[in-house]
C-alpha cells in the first residue's frame, strides 16, 4: 500500500514595530508559529536567523518591517522585508575587531539557501531551511 502525503502550503506575515523590541517580538511570533505548525525541532536555528534578519532590517532598513514565514512541509522559508535602500552586500570577511558584518555569513551557515531580492518598495532578505519529512504532521492534523 502506498500512502501519499498532501503538501499543504502554510504562510503567515507579521508587521513588526520599527524599534528595538522588534527582534524579540519576531522570535516570540516564530516560536508560536513553529509550535502551531508542529515544527519545533527547527526552533533554535530559525530563531537565530530571525533575530539576525530583523535586527539588520531595523538597523539598516526603513519601516515598515515585515516578517514572512512559509512552509510546504519540505522546507521553511523566512523572509524580512523593509522599505530601505539597495540590496545588502555579499558576505565578506569582517576583521577580528569589527562589531558587524557577520549577519549574512551566519544566515548562510544556518540555512540551506539564503538570498536577497529588490522589490518596488524595499528589499527582502531571506533564508530557507530544509525539513525532515517525518517532523511535519500530516495535512489533516494542521490547523
Amino acid at each position: 500500500m502506498v500512502v501519499r502525503r498532501q503538501l499543504v502550503q502554510l504562510r503567515t506575515e507579521v508587521l513588526l514595530p520599527a524599534d528595538d523590541t522588534a527582534p524579540s517580538r519576531a522570535r516570540q511570533q516564530v516560536r508560536a508559529l513553529l509550535r502551531d505548525w508542529s515544527l519545533l525541532s527547527a526552533l533554535d536555528p530559525v530563531q537565530l536567523a530571525v533575530s539576525e534578519l530583523v535586527t539588520n532590517a531595523i538597523r539598516y532598513g526603513r519601516p515598515p518591517v515585515r516578517l514572512t514565514a512559509r512552509t510546504d512541509g519540505s522546507c521553511l522559508g523566512i523572509g524580512v522585508h523593509d522599505a530601505g535602500g539597495p540590496l545588502v552586500r555579499a558576505p565578506g570577511e569582517p576583521g577580528l575587531e569589527d562589531e558587524s558584518g557577520r549577519g549574512l555569513a551566519i544566515l548562510a551557515a544556518l540555512g540551506e539557501r539564503t538570498g536577497t531580492r529588490q522589490e518596488e518598495h524595499g528589499k527582502v532578505v531571506w533564508v530557507q531551511f530544509g525539513l525532515d519529512q517525518g517532523e511535519v504532521d500530516s495535512a489533516t492534523d494542521l490547523p
